[in-house]
């Protein structure tokens, strides 16, 4: 003789109450230490992204932006609260990322200053 069938949603009584839908995953919570990302890197009221000028020419918020952009988004308030636009952030240096700016990590501190090299350079 052949096994009963499984129970499954096809093969549910009629009495039973219909399924709810499963519940949808709900997003990890921040940090409270991160706020939310907001769109920095979206075209600003002038109609250009900070990708269309000149690295020396980004606002605090641009860089803030580019710096997420980069997958460093813990680090954006850091560079906001200590004012880094554009001209600043050509200028920064291996030991002030480390030191003034308190990033540990020398594969983040060495991936940054990359991203900075490639953006002077294009």
């Amino acid at each position: 003789a052949a096994a009963p069938p499984k129970p499954t949603p096809a093969t549910v009584p009629a009495s039973a109450p219909p399924a709810a839908a499963p519940p949808k995953p709900t997003p990890a919570p921040m940090p409270a230490s991160t706020p939310p990302s907001k769109p920095e890197a979206a075209p600003a009221a002038g109609g250009t992204s900070y990708k269309d000028k000149p690295i020396e020419e980004w606002s605090i918020k641009e860089v803030g932006a580019w710096i997420s952009d980069l997958g460093f988004e813990k680090m954006r308030n850091c560079f906001e609260e200590n004012y880094i636009s554009g001209l600043e952030l050509v200028e920064l240096s291996n030991a002030e990322l480390k030191e003034d700016l308190g990033v540990a990590a020398l594969g983040a501190r060495k991936a940054i200053l990359r991203e900075i090299g490639n953006l002077k350079s294009s």
